[in-house]
């Protein structure tokens, strides 16, 4: 392509209306030229609620690579309580809309776009994912559900946009109008009989060290939950179709990990294998597993892992579904977070302390 050449003249006409768009909705934005023109990769430098953020989007010109994007939800109205939550169906507070506000932002600042997209049954996972994808203007994609069923999609896109259908604009409140399906099998972890108790009283009640490794060790669950308490799934409606054997008592990480890796070896993974461009928002345990599986973490340094709220993580994979290493990763991730460095390490230390 020619610098005068009608394609190029185009790319510069659209370049600036994406500019002044940006511009107008309150992001400082630095021009650059698309990595599709110059098949390298390209960096937006913006602002979201005053802090300053860099997200590189990179169009690879190996044919056989994918992109993947893991989101944690946003902060619950536990997480700022410092109550084990674990599989309790907390709603997003007030900061946690709004990281996954800021979250989707920086995914439409980059240039993400997506096919299909993987949650849990939990509305705060829930309601984190519908609101990155009305940033994007993708909630008409399909949301996926395990055990092969097939997930259908909901459009309760925003007035005038291309969700199609939903009697207007979707608010963070409501849920769009088309039913669809989800998977347990991306759940949080169970925190069995810790669940519903706060994290500092559980310290001062049976130590830090004990509590540490019922947190954070890689196979040792906390104590279970009686089959009669409140927190047990097979008392909760939403989990009827699922057998009785599946359902947990307490996990660790490591039983986590084995709830949801066929999940990831039976529908994620062939589907990013298949050239779908897959979003994937949970919950901080879920998500450490699959990182782990991804970066070939160990048992060891897993257990200090922390996954902060609401931040993008960006993957890009080969065909065989094998980390490429992003020279902007926080190790031991080889994946990018999007948006600031230092306020992404602030969150990340924020998640490690919520015992001390």
């Amino acid at each position: 392509m020619t610098p005068s050449s009608p394609s190029s003249l185009l790319l510069l006409v659209v370049l600036s209306a994406i500019v002044g768009a940006s511009t107008t909705a309150g992001f400082v934005v630095s021009p650059v030229v698309p990595a599709a023109a110059v098949a390298s990769s390209s960096t937006v430098v913006g602002r979201l609620g005053g802090v300053r953020t860099t997200t590189t989007s990179t169009s690879s010109t190996e044919l056989n690579s994918h992109k993947l994007v893991l989101v944690r939800h946003g902060e619950s109205t536990w997480n700022d309580m410092n109550i084990f939550t674990g599989w309790a169906d907390a709603s997003l507070n007030e900061k946690g809309l709004a990281e996954a506000e800021q979250g989707g932002k920086l995914l439409k600042l980059g240039g993400y776009e997506f096919d299909v997209a993987y949650t849990s049954v939990l509305k705060r996972a829930i309601k984190t994912l519908w609101i990155v994808l009305e940033e994007l203007d993708l909630m008409y994609i399909p949301i996926k559900g395990g055990g092969g069923t097939e997930g259908r999609s909901f459009r309760g896109g925003r007035a005038g946009g291309g969700g199609g259908g939903g009697g207007g604009p979707f608010r963070h409140s409501e849920r769009p109008s088309e039913s669809f399906v989800n998977t347990w099998r991306l759940n949080e972890r169970h925190y069995g009989g810790l669940q519903g108790l706060n994290k500092q009283e559980t310290v001062d009640n049976y130590g830090k060290d004990q509590v540490l490794i019922w947190r954070r060790s890689y196979d040792i669950p906390p104590p279970e939950c009686d089959e009669s308490s409140e927190y047990y799934p097979g008392n909760d409606p939403r989990y009827a179709n699922v057998d009785r054997a599946d359902l947990p008592r307490t996990e660790s990480l490591k039983t986590t990990g084995e709830r949801f890796m066929p999940l990831w070896e039976s529908e994620i993974g062939p589907a990013i294998k298949s050239g779908k461009r897959v979003i994937i928002a949970a919950h901080g345990n879920t998500l450490r597993a699959l990182v782990k599986h991804l970066d070939g973490i160990s048992e060891e340094e897993i257990t200090g892992l922390n996954i902060p709220t609401g931040v993008p993580l960006v993957y890009e994979l080969d065909d065989d579904l094998r980390v490429i290493p992003n020279p902007n990763a926080i190790a031991p991730l080889q994946g990018m977070y999007l948006g600031d460095l230092a306020d992404v390490k602030a969150r990340i230390a924020g998640v490690a302390n919520q015992t001390k």
